[in-house]
């Protein structure tokens, strides 16, 4: 028929990785709290995929950078200083100054494990500190349901959250490698 449309297929038509993948940018657009457009076919835009990879792409990079200065009995500990303050950064940038407190109330246990595991030698540490990057993680997807920050950039909590999982896998794989898992000593 000439000149009509074909009609959309329905979702009992569309292969498993098609549904799998609109699954997972549901669960994106819910992340963002509505923040992300989407296409036609309500997936996410590409540039979600293009901000996960980047912040990947950063984080085997900090990971390299550790290992190269011989930084990674400290420099994992002192980056969970910087999570929070990043945050609270971008509301000031904004001007919003309580909503920089509130940042920095809500990134307390990050700052605390940071300082503590940057000053002492514990066992287990390499574990409690990738535990505290994963954790960051999950709070970068869940940020916008938790503070109104409209400083933040809309690719920043992917891009960090991408960060915070490579950083933390990595540490868990080192304690693994590291004598009662102390990452004083890796």
């Amino acid at each position: 028929m000439a000149g009509q449309r074909p009609h959309a297929a329905s979702s009992g038509d569309r292969p498993a990785a098609f549904t799998a993948r609109s699954q997972a940018a549901d669960l994106l657009r819910f992340s963002h709290a509505g923040l992300r457009q989407t296409g036609a076919h309500g997936w996410a835009k590409d540039s979600v995929v293009i901000e996960a990879l980047l912040g990947a792409a950063v984080g085997v990079l900090t990971i390299l950078l550790a290992r190269s200065i011989r930084g990674e009995g400290w420099l994992y500990s002192i980056g969970l200083l910087l999570l929070p303050s990043l945050y609270a950064l971008f509301a000031l940038q904004a001007g919003e100054h309580a909503v920089g407190v509130k940042e920095m109330l809500y990134g307390l246990p990050f700052l605390a494990a940071g300082l503590l595991f940057a000053l002492v030698s514990l066992r287990q540490s390499a574990i409690v500190v990738a535990a505290f990057w994963m954790l960051h993680g999950l709070y970068d997807l869940m940020h916008a349901r938790l503070i109104t920050n409209p400083g933040v950039p809309p690719w920043y909590p992917v891009w960090c959250c991408a960060v915070d999982v490579v950083i933390g896998a990595y540490l868990l794989w080192l304690s693994r490698r590291v004598v009662d898992a102390n990452l004083r000593r890796a």
